[in-house]
């Protein structure tokens, strides 16, 4: 039985790191949706998402706030998982307490990436996992 890729919008500023993480994501058999700011992260919420990685910087915790309040057209249980370079030790804790699943500090190492994103979809009960 086939069944859809799992979609997962790729919400990062940085051209290079989110052209990275969009193309290992569609190599592993997701189906990449990419954003790089968050006027254009919010327009392309209105798709079907399976999870949420963000990394937008000042507007991270505005995005996670826009999804957990039902203030977008994505489901407030949506799957997020943030990324973080502040040097501030409770930003991610906050992005936590905002409604983020998980926070994963910068720089990226995709196989990590990888694997929190499918323990997030486990979770989240999306399909199958990865390898």
């Amino acid at each position: 039985m086939l069944t859809d890729p799992q979609r997962v919008m790729v919400a990062v500023s940085d051209e290079e790191a989110r052209a990275v993480l969009v193309e290992s994501l569609e190599a592993d058999g997701y189906e990449p949706l990419a954003a790089s700011c968050l006027g254009h992260a919010r327009s392309r919420l209105a798709d079907r998402i399976d999870a949420l990685i963000v990394d937008l910087g000042p507007d991270t915790a505005r995005l996670v706030d826009s999804v957990r309040s039902g203030n977008c057209s994505a489901d407030a249980w949506l799957p997020i998982l943030a990324g973080s370079a502040s040097e501030d030790l409770f930003y991610p804790v906050r992005l936590l307490e905002r409604g983020a699943d998980d926070v994963i500090y910068e720089p990226w190492l995709y196989l990590e990436v990888r694997a929190r994103l499918a323990a997030l979809l486990r979770r989240a009960g999306a399909g199958t996992v990865r390898q």
